[in-house]
């Protein structure tokens, strides 16, 4: 599975980059979808690995619990999958602006059902962004 994190990322910063051709914004949105669905992916890829210690495992889901970048992932892939999100406390994330030139962009917009908030979830030139 993180063989398929790295190719979605490379496949993005050659975009961004002009190392690979974007064809138009729907191809992009459809491969920061997918690098999203790959990265939430991974933590039950790494939860589940039986050649990694149980300790690496059992600290899975607070490494995740605690990351930005990962919860971000996991909103927009149960949004997408599930089209909306069931449980009215859930963050429902969308892709809602992909931007070219000078500094391209990814905008996620989420929005609470339960407590009415909204906002920008990530707005970033993806160069900028934190891999980590």
């Amino acid at each position: 599975m993180w063989t398929y994190v790295e190719h979605g990322l490379a496949r993005i910063e050659g975009f961004y980059d002009g190392s690979s051709p974007a064809p138009n914004n729907t191809a992009i949105s459809s491969d920061i979808l997918n690098y999203f669905n790959n990265c939430f992916s991974l933590k039950a890829h790494v939860e589940a690995d039986p050649q990694l210690p149980a300790a690496v495992q059992a600290a899975v889901q607070a490494f995740f619990n605690g990351s930005t970048p990962l919860n971000m992932a996991r909103d927009v892939a149960n949004t997408y999958k599930h089209h909306t999100r069931g449980n009215p406390s859930a963050k429902q994330a969308n892709i809602s602006e992909v931007a070219m030139g000078e500094a391209p962009s990814a905008t996620v917009r989420w929005t609470v059902r339960a407590t009415g908030n909204s906002g920008a979830l990530v707005s970033c030139a993806l160069s900028s962004c934190d891999k980590s």
